[in-house]
């Protein structure tokens, strides 16, 4: 079994936070030493962070887990996939700008959602997530007021070390 290596890159055509490869291919990644950008091989197992994350920890934590989730559960989907002649090399996030009401049931939007959604479950325990919720709202005087909600995303956000939005959503 292969395992995860990671490298900071530059998306400067997209915005994309990460990037998992599952075969091999090339990067522009950064060299931690002198700050360059160079083109690289790149070994299946790697994910490339956007360099552009590497100082922000919520977003860093946060595009780590969900590039880890492509390697969790889409491994054996591009590995099916290249059986069949696909030569998938990489695959890295692209933002959905269609419409609401759009059917995203393709079985590379169906691993984005996934990508999307397990990395609250793993970076916010249930009963811990539960349990901290519950002390800060009791420290805020127990009212569950529009001020206090933000301020238990805010919290909860850097004491989990996502995003807001990640903590947020998980804690409804």
């Amino acid at each position: 079994e292969m395992g995860l290596s990671m490298f900071y890159g530059v998306f400067p055509e997209n915005g994309a936070l990460g990037e998992y490869f599952f075969g091999f291919g090339t990067a522009d990644v950064v060299d931690e030493k002198t700050g360059n950008v160079h083109r690289q091989d790149i070994n299946p197992g790697t994910i490339i962070l956007n360099q552009d994350v590497r100082n922000i920890r919520s977003m860093k934590n946060s595009t780590l887990a969900h590039e880890a989730t492509h390697y969790y559960l889409g491994m054996f989907f591009f590995m099916l996939q290249r059986t069949h002649g696909h030569d998938y090399c990489s695959y890295m996030c692209k933002r959905f700008s269609g419409n609401a009401g759009q059917d995203r049931t393709s079985p590379l939007e169906r691993m984005e959602i996934q990508a999307n959604t397990f990395p609250r479950y793993l970076m916010i325990p249930e009963s811990a997530g539960k349990d901290h919720a519950e002390r800060l709202l009791a420290y805020y005087g127990g009212i569950r007021n529009l001020a206090n909600m933000q301020r238990l995303v805010d919290d909860m956000a850097e004491y989990y070390g996502t995003t807001k939005t990640m903590a947020r959503s998980r804690l409804m």
